[in-house]
């Protein structure tokens, strides 16, 4: 029986698995793999085995020994200690015929020097020379015409493994078949032997020489561990994919372009032409040629004395190569939100400092990496780092030698640490620099690198770093500032220049201090910050809603207030209904302070209950009838509603409470009660998502909203026509329904059936369309969601009504700068850009849209008597451009949460800057925190980056993830569960992911239908991802970084027994659902929305469904309420009169049937907003 026998594993390459697999097969044991590859490290572990990255952390290093140390596929050398543990001694495979192919990297040698044949071979390794050992087994096969690096290679893999099994049946039995080598015949090659010339080509060969020069250095997608084959031409250095001799009776020099287009060049040789393509440039991205630049140029071939320098030149940086691979592995670059966009040629200005004195070289260093990264906001971002070698190889060097190398902190908490010990962490790099660069092509040999965007701060000796905005030069104690013209303006240098002055000044006095003391905001730029950025200051009138209404009715009396499908009220009507309620209300017992819901739907009487509630005093409470009643019934409880208003026809469906129903009279008692409403009385309860699963109710009062109108008439005309599409239950309806009110506009409620009816194909009066109604009334105002707004945008019919608006209010959500260009390519209305949280009464900044920006549009500067501060996790001031969270104080914060003491304590605190800001504020200045992350730019406009906490917003909506994942943890076999958002914009859909208490315990379908019971559609996940457990970090919270991907394709979670739809109307609905989805089975219990669906989606679902006979009358809101197929297609047949199971398509289950229906056109819709989500698959 063969002994089993025990070894170790080294190598770099996926045939260490083949080989392992085969050695386990066999019965031996593996006793540890050592490998820099993530994918042979994840292999070992899935298989139980001790696995490490490096030899030398292997279990067996701390003296237990093995039988064999196994080096496959392994380029470095071999620990000696390694070698001293395997006590039968060490086997290597090398990937060339020994001993004619000894060395590294034999498969380019071999081919660069024309051989015909090649080989592999399993040797052993006796003293340091690695492949000097007694040959077990060797092969030899052809060398084909077309052969790479990459095919030669996947040969030798081949015959390796081929080869280990006779090894194995070598040392299984103890008996070795030895064959020394004839070390006279071995011409190895050095592990750091570089081609002539860092790899560019020599046209002054023949053509199938320089095609086999360029073979040899294909890789294919895997390393190159020695150089890109390159030119040099149109002033640059280029990198060739690939390389064919052609036939050609040319007489033209060599190196002359013969012919050129964008993807490939024939270019002359010593004989014959080579045809060259695969062009990208030195960092590896792909590129096309400029033809008319290059026609006729004659590329120059390198001088035996050039390529001899060249080649020196990077086999000296190649010991240093793996160090830097490992730095641009992580690397993020430093950027300055200061920097502008490059236009221009550089133009570098300097500006001189002292170093101080009590630091030596390298302090000096450190500390100013210290300053450069907090002026970036990422201290585990790398800056650009240029040694005196450094700048000394790329001048001599040009192109080939990085200009530059990337220095970064390997500390926790850098900031903490002073400036001699933030030197010591920066040790290993500096010292890498010292010894040189790396090659500039060393990026595109990696196929694992992203192409190396040059930081905007970089650190030198003495010039500035081409590429960056700043450069801090340090020459003894000398300091120079270099900024690049083009890209910091004169304000960004003053600010950056006076942050460095204070900072070396703080330095120079208590150099041992963490350098955190140090980094502070300059006098100046913190009065910028908290003063001058903060001079809203405005007169305001704080007469409550009720009074002001009140007094624009008496102005215009007979002015039209409200406009609701084909009716009409006027100011005065408005009143005396509202006036009618209110006594109504006192009657049944409302009093002041009162909390009262509104349970109706978008209608006059809606406009009527909230006037009238404001005029006893009380505030509202909305109850979106769409809402699940779970939801609908804590907002009653939570909120002590003392009263709901209500209809005949919603009032069955209102959540059981304490609160009495009331009904919305006539003109029963038309005079106005006389109920005193001071400034401090609450407005309203808005409920918001909460963390904790629980939603929370903010108290708006009317003095926050008479300071908000204040800032509102700056960007809004006196007068005109609001179209208001917002729900009451979203706090920025309040701009659409009383703000408009109390100025003397007229406002037309688009009903909640024609809010997502874009256009119509009634016509005339019967058309009560978004469209329709934007045109009839002329209106000048429209306020919506970015989400919307793409949905406007995506509707041939709204998209034309756009034209006569004179003002856009876009917020809710980040607004982009595309969305912006597509809505001034329609309409020359005036867009703005609003921000706001309700705790601090809907909108408080503003920015009025120019066409300049780029990216996400600005949100502006605060609104009237209302402030901004950016400030970090100790609660200071951040300095311009570095992200901070948003806190805003004044006029517009609100009371707080109804009943939530702990949440107001956190979010709402005592304002310590508002004797800086010096506008007005209440009986106690307060501030609350946003949870956003923004930043101040040097023109005092505040850019939004994101958020700090899980909070999202979608279709405007702010949603707390947690709520979500509380209800979703409550779900038997759940250990945990986490929701994230994915997409961007209007495209944003959220995804599950849960933690199983075993595989398969989770009933996903179960889970989905809850969520669907107990919380608005939006807030359901499109997506469910079950994991054997959640990626944590190192402190052991979940790594929501490290959550995979979802599916491309939606993962459809249903029940086994699922029905396939009925024929008639869920046939057809399923039909157009496959083609809008691109799916094939339909199920009747399937959610549009489960299956990937989104609002862009159902806006064409919805045109389609309105397309079969007597759904004409379908609105896009059936498709939001009844996302389950059978439900929808039950609905629509109970509103229409047709059966489910009739009037089935000619051609049943497919949408060809169906009328109207342009397949082709519905798919190249469903790319195009695939591409606009940046994901392949919703």
């Amino acid at each position: 029986m063969t002994p089993r026998l025990s070894c170790l594993l080294i190598g770099e390459d996926t045939l260490l698995i083949g080989c392992g697999e085969a050695l386990m097969a066999r019965g031996h044991a593996i006793a540890g793999v050592a490998s820099g590859n993530d994918k042979l490290l994840a292999w070992a572990r899935k298989a139980g085995l001790p696995a490490a990255s490096r030899a030398e952390d292997l279990a067996p290093s701390k003296g237990e020994a093995v039988d064999w140390l196994l080096s496959i596929a392994n380029p470095g050398p071999i620990p000696a200690g390694l070698r001293a543990q395997a006590r039968r001694g060490t086997i290597n495979f090398h990937d060339g015929p020994l001993p004619d192919g000894a060395g590294s990297d034999a498969p380019v040698w071999a081919l660069m020097s024309g051989a015909t044949t090649h080989g592999a071979a399993w040797h052993l390794v006796d003293g340091a020379e690695k492949t000097g050992g007694d040959i077990l087994w060797r092969t030899e096969f052809p060398i084909a015409g077309d052969d790479t690096a990459f095919t030669l290679n996947a040969k030798c893999y081949a015959a390796g493994l081929e080869g280990f099994e006779a090894v194995l049946d070598q040392i299984g039995a103890d008996k070795l078949d030895r064959h020394p080598q004839d070390r006279a015949r071995r011409p190895a090659h050095a592990h750091d032997a570089r081609p002539a010339a860092a790899g560019r080509l020599d046209f002054t060969r023949p053509a199938s020489e320089v095609a086999r020069f360029v073979r040899a250095l294909d890789f294919g997608t895997y390393w190159n561990p020695l150089a890109k084959p390159k030119i040099w031409a149109g002033g640059r250095l280029l990198l060739v994919g690939t390389a064919r001799a052609v036939e050609s009776l040319t007489t033209a020099a060599p190196g002359t372009v013969l012919s050129v287009h964008p993807e490939e060049m024939t270019v002359a040789t010593a004989e014959g032409a080579v045809r060259l393509g695969g062009f990208s440039d030195i960092a590896g991205q792909k590129l096309q040629l400029y033809t008319a630049a290059l026609e006729d140029e004659v590329l120059a071939s390198p001088d035996a004395e050039e390529a001899e320098a060249l080649r020196a030149a990077i086999s000296a940086l190649a010991p240093h190569e793996p160090h830097w691979r490992a730095r641009l592995a992580g690397f993020r670059p430093a950027r300055l939100a200061l920097a502008e966009p490059p236009r221009g040629l550089a133009s570098w200005g300097e500006r001189h400092f002292t170093a101080p004195k009590a630091l030596d070289d390298s302090a000096a260093l450190a500390a100013l990496a210290a300053w450069a990264l907090h002026n970036t906001g990422d201290w585990g971002a790398a800056l650009a780092y240029s040694s005196a070698p450094v700048a000394a190889a790329a001048r001599a060097h040009k192109g080939y030698v990085s200009a530059w190398v990337p220095l970064s902190v390997d500390l926790e908490t850098p900031a903490a640490a002073p400036a001699e010990a933030l030197a010591r962490a920066l040790a290993d790099d500096l010292a890498a620099a010292e010894a040189g660069g790396f090659p500039a092509d060393l990026i595109a040999r990696d196929p694992g690198l992203a192409p190396a965007e040059i930081p905007a701060i970089g650190l030198s000796r003495k010039a500035p770093i081409e590429g960056t905005a700043l450069t801090l030069a340090l020459e003894g104690a000398r300091i120079t500032l270099w900024h690049d013209a083009r890209l910091i303006g004169k304000e960004a240098l003053a600010l950056l220049a006076d942050r460095l002055a204070l900072f070396l000044d703080r330095l120079a006095a208590a150099p041992d201090r963490p350098l955190h003391d140090h980094l502070v905001l300059p006098p100046r730029e913190r009065a910028m910050t908290l003063t001058e950025w903060n001079a809203t200051q405005l007169e305001t009138d704080l007469t409550p809603v009720p009074q002001a209404f009140e007094a624009q009715v008496d102005r215009t009396p007979d002015a039209t207030a409200l406009i609701f499908q084909d009716q009409s009220m006027s100011y005065a009507e408005l009143d005396g209904r509202a006036n009618a309620l209110a006594h109504r209300l006192i009657a049944e017992g409302a009093r002041p302070g009162d909390r009262i819901g509104i349970y109706l739907a978008r209608s006059f009487e809606l406009m009527i209950a909230a006037l009238a509630i404001h005029k006893v005093g009380a505030a509202y409470v909305p109850l979106d009838p769409a809402y699940p009643a779970d939801r609908l019934a804590h907002y009653v409880t939570d909120s002590q509603a003392a009263f709901v208003v209500t209809d005949l026809t919603l009032a069955p469906g209102l959540p059981k409470s304490d609160a009495v129903p009331v009904m919305v009279p006539g003109d029963s008692d038309p005079t106005r009660p006389r109920v005193a409403v001071p400034p401090e009385a609450l407005a309203y309860v808005i409920y918001t998502s909460g963390s904790t699963g629980t939603p929370k109710g903010v108290q708006v009062e009317h003095r926050n909203l008479a300071n908000f109108f204040t800032g509102m008439d700056r960007y809004l005309a006196p007068r005109g026509t609001w179209l208001a599409v917002t729900s009451l239950g979203f706090d920025i309806s309040v701009l659409e329904l009383f703000y408009t009110l109390t100025r003397g506009y007229k406002v037309v409620i688009v009903s909640e059936a024609a809010r997502v009816t874009l256009s119509d194909s009634a016509s005339g009066a019967t058309d009560f369309s978004l469209s329709a109604q934007l045109t009839r009334h002329k209106a000048t105002v429209l306020q919506c969601t970015p989400s919307m707004a793409r949905m406007i945008l995506a509707d041939e019919g709204a998209r034309a009504a756009l034209a006569g608006l004179k003002q856009i209010l876009l917020g809710g959500e980040a607004v982009t700068a595309s969305l912006t260009a597509d809505i001034r390519a329609l309409t020359q209305a005036q867009i703005i850009d609003m921000y706001g949280p309700t705790e601090t009464t809907i909108w408080s900044t503003a920015h009025a849209v120019t066409g300049t920006e780029t990216g996400v549009v600005p949100i502006g500067k605060p609104l009237a008597n209302q402030t901004a501060y950016v400030l970090d996790a100790q609660m200071q001031p951040v300095p311009v451009g570095l992200a901070g969270e948003l806190w805003i104080g004044g006029l517009g914060v609100t009371r707080g949460y109804w009943q939530r003491d702990d949440l107001n304590a956190d979010r709402f605190r005592p304002d310590p800057f508002a004797a800086e800001a010096g506008v007005a504020q209440y009986e106690t200045p307060r501030m609350y925190g946003t949870g956003d992350l923004v930043r101040w730019r040097a023109d005092g406009v505040l850019d939004f980056l994101g958020r700090t906490d899980h909070q999202v917003k979608i279709r405007g909506q702010r949603l707390e993830l947690g709520e979500i994942e509380a209800r979703i943890n409550r779900a038997d076999g759940v250990r945990q569960a986490v929701v994230v958002p994915k997409g961007e914009g209007a495209e944003t859909r959220l995804v599950a992911y849960l933690e199983e208490t075993g595989p398969g315990a989770a009933d996903i379908a179960a889970i989905r239908a809850d969520l669907v019971a107990n919380l608005p559609e939006v807030m359901v996940p499109a997506q469910f991802m079950a994991l054997d457990a959640l990626p944590l970090t190192p402190n052991r919270k979940v790594d929501r970084k490290a959550l995979p991907e979802p599916d491309a394709e939606v993962r459809i979670e249903r029940a086994a027994d699922s029905p396939p739809p009925e024929e008639g109307l869920e046939t057809q609905i399923s039909a157009i659902w496959a083609a809008a989805l691109g799916l094939d089975d339909i199920r009747a219990d399937d959610s549009f929305f489960a299956l990937g669906g989104h609002s862009l989606l159902a806006v064409e679902v919805h045109k389609q469904i309105r397309a079969l006979p007597g759904c004409e009358a379908t609105a896009i809101t059936e498709v939001f309420r009844y996302p389950v197929l059978r439900d929808l297609a039950a609905h629509l047949a109970e509103k229409t009169g047709r059966s489910v199971a009739t009037d089935t398509p000619e051609t049943p289950g497919t949408a060809a049937g169906l009328p109207g229906f342009d397949r082709a056109r519905v798919m190249a819709r469903r790319r195009e907003m695939r591409v606009k989500s940046g994901r392949a698959a919703a």
